[in-house]
């Protein structure tokens, strides 16, 4: 498996992911702000400079995503293929996006994760 920055290609199948994944967890409040009202969705956040969104591929297979805000109030996300094997994309994901924060200077950062 390998974590890589994604591309405006990978924003469709992120998509899919992300609204599997609340399926998912359907009713239990956590959706983030991003996730409501966003007519750009997932197209949008890879367009921005931030935040920075990464992709877990295996076999060539996107199988999960992160994205993290390192200004004003640090947070990040990650989503998981509800298919794939949950613990190891998750983890995978959580270290890049923690490197990323220690690169920023960020002491503290919340973390959703589906």
């Amino acid at each position: 498996m390998i974590v890589r920055r994604c591309t405006p290609a990978d924003a469709d199948r992120l998509a899919r992911i992300r609204d599997e994944a609340f399926r998912a967890r359907k009713g239990d409040g956590s959706e983030p702000v991003e996730r409501r009202g966003s007519p750009d969705g997932v197209a949008g956040w890879i367009a921005r400079e931030e935040p920075e969104v990464f992709v877990a591929e295996s076999e060539g297979t996107v199988v999960g995503w992160g994205l993290i805000y390192t200004t004003e109030n640090p947070l990040a996300a990650v989503f998981v293929d509800p298919t794939a094997p949950e613990e190891a994309v998750r983890e995978r994901l959580l270290d890049r996006l923690e490197r990323v924060a220690e690169a920023a200077g960020v002491p503290s950062l919340h973390v959703y994760t589906y």
